[in-house]
């Protein structure tokens, strides 16, 4: 850390700070630097001698035995938020609790308190240098501490067991409550029944692109089609006229293989192909469509099951 001799309190200087503020300690102007710029252990003020003509004003305890110091140089804020931020690994998207009010200025934090309520939950949407934003309000590390959300963890487990991805399609069952089961995003009563594409898996949410939803109220669409398996399954569409999803002229396939195909001197394999590309003529997805089996010695045609 950077020393700043403007920041060194004295005898003088002394109302500048108040029991229970952090920084440190020393009786040489050589010594406070090195610890400031070596960013040592930090010590708490027990307390600050009243006695104007003393020199050693600044009290710090140590186990049963007190201290007098000479210097005194406040941690700044910033440097105090960066520690306390790393100890508690807070992340953009935790939760986070309002614990208490808060004076203008206190402990160096320059944004007066804001009328959050205390015992409020709020989302982490950035983490600045000088505070903690919600979205909502500025916070000061002080005044908040980290809720852990149980909700994280069962989306988590959801996803895993849904083998949800992005690109795959989900529908919306149900409304939801605002903080219900721990999600904390608005609900979209309108909504339910519609299907939508997930755009992002976020750690407390399944993001559409247009809203956020909780894993509880929705299911996963199942899959309408897969990727070629091998070129025996391709065969009979290598006379297909091919586009990428995202438009483009159509093309028609060079040459393929059990590994992929090839078209304007360029390799897909069928994974590739099936996530980028559909069918010119029909809109549909460079795969095989699903359908399921539904009894035993039978055989299934696109859509159609014939006995054998």
């Amino acid at each position: 850390m950077e020393f700043d001799n403007k920041k060194v309190l004295t005898v003088f200087t002394k109302n500048e700070v108040n029991k229970g503020d952090l920084g440190w300690f020393s009786d040489t102007p050589y010594e406070l630097k090195q610890a400031v710029e070596n960013e040592e252990k930090l010590s708490e003020i027990e307390s600050i001698n009243k006695d104007n003509m003393a020199a050693h004003v600044f009290i710090k305890k140590h186990r049963d035995c007190l201290f007098l110091y000479r210097y005194f140089y406040p941690a700044p804020y910033e440097y105090l938020q960066e520690q306390w931020v790393k100890e508690n690994d807070l992340k953009v998207g935790d939760r986070v609790k309002v614990t208490r009010e808060w004076e203008f200025e206190e402990g160096g934090f320059k944004f007066a308190y804001d009328g959050s309520e205390v015992g409020s939950i709020h989302t982490v949407v950035e983490i600045y240098e000088d505070c903690i934003d919600t979205s909502d309000f500025w916070l000061p590390y002080y005044a908040i501490e980290k809720v852990e959300n149980s909700y994280n963890e069962k989306q988590k487990k959801w996803v895993e067991e849904n083998n949800l991805k992005v690109g795959d399609k989900i529908k919306i069952m149900k409304s939801w409550g605002h903080g219900e089961e721990g999600f904390f995003y608005c609900t979209s009563h309108n909504k339910v029944g519609k299907e939508f594409v997930v755009n992002y898996i976020l750690d407390d949410s399944i993001d559409t692109g247009y809203f956020r939803v909780p894993y509880f109220a929705i299911e996963k669409v199942p899959e309408e089609y897969r990727k070629f398996a091998n070129a025996e399954e391709f065969k009979p569409y290598r006379d297909c006229w091919w586009r990428a999803k995202s438009g483009g002229s159509a093309f028609d396939i060079d040459s393929y293989n059990d590994g992929g195909v090839r078209f304007l001197n360029l390799s897909y394999t069928y994974e590739a192909f099936f996530d980028a590309f559909v069918n010119t003529d029909t809109g549909e997805p460079a795969g095989i469509p699903i359908q399921p089996i539904e009894n035993v010695g039978t055989t299934q045609v696109r859509g159609k099951v014939s006995e054998n």
